[in-house]
């Protein structure tokens, strides 16, 4: 009788585990932290300063009005006031110098 009998073969994914959870009790699994990465702030760039050209005296020793927060003051080639230096006075502009590089007033 035992000869009659023929080995079954089954594949692992059928047998069922006796012992785990059906699967509408299985915890559900919990979504990944979301991690929120600030960028870091980056310092403003740097602007010249608001300085206003009022007029500009030709001349042999040419002297311009420049303006500043309120304040005016009259500049001269080679001068130093609020941080910039005047670096040359034409026609129709101002030439000024800070700690950034030079740039131009005009009308």
């Amino acid at each position: 009788m035992l000869s009659l009998l023929q080995p079954q073969e089954f594949s692992l994914d059928s047998l069922r585990d006796p012992f785990s959870l059906p699967k509408q009790f299985m915890p559900k699994p919990k979504p990944a932290p979301i991690k929120v990465v600030k960028p870091k702030e980056l310092p403003p760039p740097k602007e010249h300063p608001p300085i206003t050209l009022d007029a500009i005296l030709p001349g042999n020793n040419p002297v311009a009005i420049l303006k500043f927060h309120g304040e005016s003051a009259v500049v001269s080639v080679g001068q130093k006031i609020w941080e910039v230096t005047v670096i040359a006075i034409k026609n129709d502009c101002v030439i000024l110098r800070d700690e950034i590089g030079k740039f131009e007033l005009k009308y």
